[in-house]
């Protein structure tokens, strides 16, 4: 029950974001953005979730490793790294006029994991795994 009570943020940003990244492609697609013989916006919009799922993932055993010995809280914070940088890549992919507020919303998802770490323990983010 607190893995779940922690991972509510997690949720809420994934879901923000992956909302941020339809919405965009959808107006993009309106206003004509997208060439005609193009392929759709799915693409897009499955890589973006796979992204997420993966991120999500690397958060949860981030969390779950945080209480463990310390090779094993050592992992979660290179899961919580890990994610963080998964984030910024991906976003920065997504660094053109037409997109971004995709970018945005990614780099936010990456700034906000440090807050979850601390949130999640306060070993792990006051340096107390050496």
């Amino acid at each position: 029950m607190k893995l779940l009570l922690r991972a509510i943020p997690l949720l809420s940003a994934v879901s923000a974001t992956e909302g941020i990244v339809f919405g965009v492609l959808q107006k993009n697609l309106a206003a004509g953005t997208y060439s005609v013989e193009s392929d759709s916006i799915g693409l897009p919009l499955f890589t973006s979730a796979f992204v997420l799922m993966v991120f999500a993932t690397l958060i949860v055993v981030g969390l779950l490793c945080e209480s463990g010995p310390r090779w094993l809280a050592r992992l979660g914070v290179a899961a919580f790294a890990a994610a963080a940088l998964l984030a910024v890549l991906f976003g920065a992919g997504w660094a053109d006029p037409d997109h971004w507020p995709i970018a945005v919303s990614f780099c936010a998802l990456a700034l906000a994991v440090p807050l979850l770490a601390a949130r999640a323990s306060p070993r792990i983010s006051a340096g107390g795994v050496p």
